[in-house]
Formats: structure tokens, sequence, C-alpha cells
């Protein structure tokens, strides 16, 4: 979703897309003929695509419900393995407990509500007669939801022995932690117009995979930090907001985006 040649994802447009892909010894290189074609390979690929095409075509309850369990149960063990790593986290020598819990309850809070959004998208598949029972069915998954979020939350908190504490303000962005970006264009970034000399100024977006799916994000109802939250729950390894708050204020500058 975050490169720059496939930028039908956007949520703006809301057409989802599937990415086929495998690499060969001469993906990307001079020696990437058509002779190296592989006819087995077609076969294979137009197979799966036809495949895909037919489920989303013909598609009702019985597979938008079978998706949605399938969709929760991932969840549902993704929020267990990650209060696991966050129990270990609070339990080792000279944790900041406080710290800690307040981001494992966030990060948990997230994972809860991207499930919610992804149980709930399952409705499209469903026949418009359909609907109304469907939506009830989907319900009952979120609340399983909700109860493994409130009972991981709980064991967390009495491993801890202590209250939450509060989160931190993400680094470079004093001014702006509290804003709401809204952004004006459609598609991924790639400071295309604006003069190079400009451009150098901020560097290269194109493959900046967490920077475009922070952009996805910008649609004026969260704010900054709460953005760059998700952007390092999602992309972890390194602190990402010093980078956003960058490219984030730049954007501004050059009419792209704006701060409400």
């Amino acid at each position: 979703f975050g490169l720059t040649d496939n930028h039908f994802c956007d949520p703006q447009l809301g057409v989802h897309c599937v990415y086929v892909d495998s690499q060969d010894r001469w993906w990307h290189t001079s020696k990437d003929t058509l002779e190296k074609i592989s006819g087995r390979t077609l076969h294979a690929f137009a197979t799966l695509s036809v495949a895909y095409l037919h489920f989303l075509a013909t598609a009702t309850a019985t597979e938008a419900l079978w998706l949605a369990h399938q969709t929760a149960r991932r969840y549902g063990k993704q929020m267990e393995d990650l209060a696991g790593r966050y129990a270990a986290e609070i339990e080792a020598p000279g944790a900041e407990k406080p710290a800690l819990l307040a981001q494992a309850c966030d990060h948990l809070a997230y994972v809860k509500e991207t499930c919610d959004r992804a149980v709930m998208s399952a409705k499209r598949f469903m026949l418009r007669e359909e609907r109304a029972q469907g939506h009830l069915h989907l319900l009952k998954l979120q609340r399983h939801t909700r109860r493994l979020l409130d009972l991981e939350k709980r064991r967390l908190k009495e491993l801890a022995g202590c209250e939450p504490g509060a989160l931190p303000e993400p680094e470079d962005s004093g001014d702006i932690a509290g804003l709401r970006p809204f952004r004006k264009f459609v598609g991924t970034a790639t400071y295309a117009n604006i003069p190079p000399e400009k451009r150098a100024e901020a560097g290269s977006p194109m493959w900046m995979a967490y920077l475009q799916c922070a952009l996805f994000w910008a649609d004026g109802k969260l704010t900054f930090k709460e953005i760059t939250r998700r952007i390092d729950y999602e992309f972890q390894g390194h602190p990402h907001a010093r980078t956003l708050a960058k490219h984030f204020r730049f954007m501004a500058e050059q009419g792209m985006l704006q701060w409400l």
C-alpha cells in the first residue's frame, strides 16, 4: 500500500488492491527479457487471479461471515501475543511500568479498533437482503474482541501493579502534536509538481511506506500524535515521528495538506 505505483489503495478511492508478487533472479535487471517468461508461472498467476475474482463476484453472507470469523480469530491471536510481549517487558528488571502499561493499553486498543473495521468490512460481500441480519452477526464478533481487550488490559494492570502513565509526545512535533492534518490530494505523495530546489529540502517520499500510510490517516479526524503512534505500531523498529513531522510540515507549506 505504500508504493507510488499502487495509488489505488488510497482510502479516498476505496478500491482494494491485491498484490500477487514474486521476484526471480532476473527481476529488475537487464536480463529480465521476454524469453525468460515461464508459461507455468503465467498459468498459476492467471488461476489465482480468476479464483480471486470469482470469489469477489459470487460472495454472499456465507463467505462474508467466514471471512469475518477468520479475521476476528487472527486478530484475537495477535492481541494475545501482543499482551504476552508487553507482559514480559513489564516484568523485566528496572522496567518503567506506568509508561509500558500506557503503551500496551493504547497498542491493544489500536489492534482492536483495526479488527473492528476489518470485521465490519465483510458486510460489503453480503447481498442487500442479507445485510441487516449479517450486521448483527458481525456485532457479536466485535463484542468478542472487546471482551478480549478488557481481559488483557486487566491482566497487564494486575501484573504491573500500577495505573497507566501518560503516553509520550512524538519527537520534534510540539507545535503540531495536537493538530489534525487533512490531506488535500488523492494517491501517494511524490512531490513531482514541486520545484527540485524546494523538493530537496524534505527529500523524496516515494518509497517511504510508513509516510504514505500516515497520509492515508490524514483525514482530519486523527491528531498528528495519534497518527504517529499508529505508525510506530505498524512499522516497529525505530521512531518515525521526526521524519513524519518534517514531511507533514513541508506538505503543509506546499499546500498539500492543512492543519485543523
